[in-house]
């Protein structure tokens, strides 16, 4: 089964993929060094001076485009934050992620090549509208799983979405709001945990602080965490998801997985939340409706439609 386009008139298959004004944040002139204490200051800084050099010495391969612009102030806050400010263990962590993303490049995806294409086509992953702090939606399709066939294209198709996701970001947001809709999901139409498992390793040790919030639906919503993903909702979450979180949960850091919500789009409280979560929310809280899809109770009359979102996909820049 993939996701296609109803022949309506009141619906849409373009994908918002352009805050609107209202929400643009305002960005302090000293961002991103506003709000941090002066010895965290003085460890970015430090990390800039005296560490990035060596740490780029010591890769190896071909240079990824764009690979010093990558490492920015944002960044650097990124990893110092997800080791806890310490400093380090940043140097070395980053130096591991430059050095994967030299040996996968995940900004370099063939976009015509029919594998890819064909997993975009199953509906499973796509960007779609932005929150109430300007995140964009990155929305999961849980229950489409069994219908990609090439997981090695999924998954680089998935890690060069997140990279596209990044430039759909405006300038003070540094974090995805990810949709995951659980409505239908069972053990047998998913992605297989292995695959499931491989992804969240990679996003937990290459994408620090890259997650703001998830919807499921039943949904999963997550919110980018400080750490992995801000925050977490899940929607209408199904009875596979104490297994799935059984089987995930060691591959979820804490502070991500306390981030985790529950909703609902017609307000019943349908399962208990799992341990450790923040429990049940109203995603209209943190999505507007009118940028969230009716499916997910928004008012936004969006249908997934492969070739439509795709052409709009892939002419954002990298």
């Amino acid at each position: 089964m993939t996701l296609t386009v109803a022949n309506n008139a009141d619906t849409t298959s373009v994908p918002i993929l352009t805050p609107p004004a209202r929400i643009l944040p305002v960005v302090p002139k000293d961002y991103p060094f506003n709000g941090l204490t002066p010895d965290q200051k003085t460890k970015m800084v430090e990390f800039r001076s005296t560490h990035l050099s060596s740490v780029f010495a010591g890769l190896t391969g071909t240079p990824c485009a764009n690979e010093k612009e990558f490492a920015d102030d944002v960044c650097l806050l990124k990893f110092l934050k997800a080791t806890k400010w310490d400093l380090l263990a940043s140097v070395k962590r980053l130096q591991e992620t430059l050095q994967w993303r030299r040996d996968f490049r995940p900004t370099e995806c063939d976009t015509d090549d029919p594998a890819i294409q064909a997993v975009n086509a199953v509906g499973s992953t796509y960007f779609n509208g932005f929150d109430k702090f300007c995140r964009p939606i990155l929305v999961l399709v849980s229950r489409l799983g069994s219908d990609v066939k090439d997981y090695d294209a999924s998954l680089r198709l998935s890690l060069y979405t997140l990279e596209k996701g990044t430039k759909l970001m405006p300038p003070g947001v540094t974090q995805l709001n990810v949709v995951c809709d659980y409505s239908g999901m069972t053990m047998f139409n998913g992605y297989p945990l292995s695959v499931t498992s491989k992804f969240l390793g990679i996003l937990a040790k290459h994408y620090p602080e890259m997650l703001g919030t998830l919807v499921n639906r039943p949904v999963l919503h997550f919110a980018i965490p400080d750490n992995f993903f801000p925050l977490q909702i899940l929607i209408n979450p199904s009875w596979y998801m104490p297994i799935a979180f059984t089987v995930l949960g060691p591959f979820i850091d804490p502070v991500t997985k306390s981030k985790m919500r529950f909703a609902n789009p017609g307000g019943a409280v349908i399962t208990k939340p799992e341990n450790g979560t923040g429990g049940w929310c109203n995603i209209l809280d943190i999505v507007d409706a009118d940028q969230l899809s009716v499916e997910f109770g928004g008012s936004l009359p969006f249908v997934f439609d492969a070739d439509t979102y795709w052409k709009a996909f892939v002419a954002v820049p990298m």
